[in-house]
């Protein structure tokens, strides 16, 4: 009887991103409110014949060994002492290089996956080390679907996620590589002072208490990368034009979504996005984290 395990690996918003200065280790330090959408990636895990290998099928185009989810495998046996082969496919539906956390939340399904296929179960604290080596996003989906984080991203704390809302993404016809992004950043702080206009502490209230219309959240990012890609505070205004209570851009783009507290504005939205922008997709907020499926056959 074959074993293998089914797990459905979500993407995320950054509602709010601030980042600080670079760290001595050269990371830079950032306050974030992360939140999981329903939107995923479909990831199976099945044992093979033999030991220690790891094959991948799935959209790349570079070897297996340089996949986030081959390392996430690696780190598994190098921790467990487990052995068999093991064949990964995934079933790609979140846009590479938009900054939702495709690769992070892989990275870290595959762990998860591997804890119930082996039979054997890490110590949060060392299923969350195991995710930090990984990259820095990756323990936010080791963990609760919404998180203020800080750090360089490995320090969590879980808050009650809202679902009373309803997001639209919109995917521009590039993706931003992240360490170019924060090359621009950095470019652009030579001639203008950083902006931290809310507080984290404004941002947890504003949050969990506040109206959605009174949402004001910052992505540092924006401001430089939108010179560079006019079209990004192009959709922003859309989506205001489209009666967003919100919009922002994940992570460090390129990705930008609408937040609404009424369906059909989210839906007449995606009508007059995708005219200009071409690919909408709707999602909502999650209130469960991630969860793996055993299976046989």
């Amino acid at each position: 009887m074959n074993r293998s395990v089914l797990i459905d690996s979500p993407a995320k918003i950054n509602l709010h991103l601030d980042v600080f200065g670079k760290r001595e280790d050269g990371f830079h330090d950032l306050f974030s409110l992360f939140q999981m959408i329903s939107l995923y990636d479909r990831i199976i895990i099945d044992e093979t014949v033999g030991e220690g290998g790891c094959s991948i099928d799935g959209p790349f185009d570079f070897p297996d060994d340089e996949n986030i989810m081959f390392k996430a495998m690696s780190l598994f046996r190098n921790a467990t002492g487990y052995k068999k082969s093991v064949h990964i496919t995934i079933d790609k539906k979140i846009p590479q290089g938009g900054g939702l956390g495709g690769g992070s939340g892989n990275a870290a399904s595959v762990l998860k996956a591997m804890e119930l296929l082996s039979g054997i179960k890490l110590q949060e604290r060392e299923l969350m080390d195991l995710g930090a080596q990984l990259g820095s996003d990756v323990p936010f989906f080791l963990g609760t679907p919404a998180a203020a984080v800080r750090g360089r991203g490995e320090i969590l704390e879980p808050i009650p996620a809202r679902t009373d809302y309803r997001i639209l993404l919109a995917v521009p016809d590039f993706s931003i590589n992240t360490g170019q992004a924060f090359i621009s950043l950095n470019r652009f702080r030579q001639n203008h002072k950083p902006e931290y206009p809310l507080s984290p502490e404004e941002v947890l209230r504003l949050y969990g208490e506040g109206d959605i219309s009174r949402w004001n959240f910052h992505n540092s990012f924006l401001n430089c990368l939108k010179k560079e890609h006019n079209v990004l505070e192009h959709i922003v205004n859309l989506f205001y034009y489209s009666n967003a209570d919100f919009a922002g851009m994940s992570g460090s783009g390129s990705v930008l979504f609408g937040i609404f507290s009424r369906q059909e504005d989210c839906v007449s939205a995606s009508e007059k996005l995708s005219e200009s922008v071409g690919r909408t997709i709707f999602a909502n907020p999650l209130d469960t984290a991630m969860e793996a499926a055993l299976q046989f056959s």
